[in-house]
């Protein structure tokens, strides 16, 4: 192969010139003209959705573990985007959730019993010596289809922590117990 005019020892490309060159030569435009070089850049996105998609998976394929090391990074400095973007893909995206989450149920089931022994352990630390366990396993027992029994006041409250007590218990729809997670409901706090 005879070097290019500049001396480079690169392919051609289809109109006999050096891809080295023509690189150079784009580099320069890009630098001098960044406003029309951004908007070509956002044209071609655009026009070529597919293929971006699969130079980005082609690129996270060959950079795995730099990939892996920038997004941990900008995740360390970027916490509340982190936190908004995953809840935002959360909302959008559920049955892909629900997919992970029972995958990684089914790969990691000692953690599982040890979440499920914690949760137990809390309940327990909870619970004071005077309460009366046959009236929350009748509470529990007595949970009508489709409901969940609640902790008015949270066990693991982010400010307040309640009792393990029937008087704490209360039935709630599935879904409303799974929306208020550890939060408390003043109203349902009140009366």
């Amino acid at each position: 192969m005879k070097p290019c005019r500049n001396g480079h020892f690169s392919e051609r490309n289809k109109y006999g010139s050096c891809k080295s060159c023509v690189r150079e030569i784009d580099k320069r435009w890009r630098e001098k003209h960044p406003e029309k070089a951004a908007k070509r850049a956002r044209d071609w996105d655009r026009n070529n959705i597919e293929r971006r998609r699969q130079n980005e998976r082609n690129r996270r394929t060959k950079n795995k573990d730099k990939v892996n090391q920038q997004q941990r990074e900008w995740r360390a400095a970027n916490k509340d985007r982190f936190r908004y973007h995953l809840n935002k893909y959360r909302k959008t995206h559920p049955e892909v959730i629900k997919r992970l989450s029972k995958k990684w149920r089914m790969e990691n089931p000692d953690k599982v019993r040890a979440l499920g022994r914690r949760t137990q352990a809390a309940r327990r630390a909870c619970m004071p010596k005077w309460v009366d366990r046959a009236a929350i396993k009748a509470i529990y027992d007595n949970c009508p289809s489709g409901y969940h029994v609640d902790h008015i006041v949270p066990i693991k409250g982010k400010y307040v922590c309640g009792l393990h007590v029937p008087e704490n218990l209360q039935y709630l729809p599935a879904i409303d117990n799974i929306k208020k997670g550890n939060r408390i409901d003043l109203q349902s706090a009140i009366t």
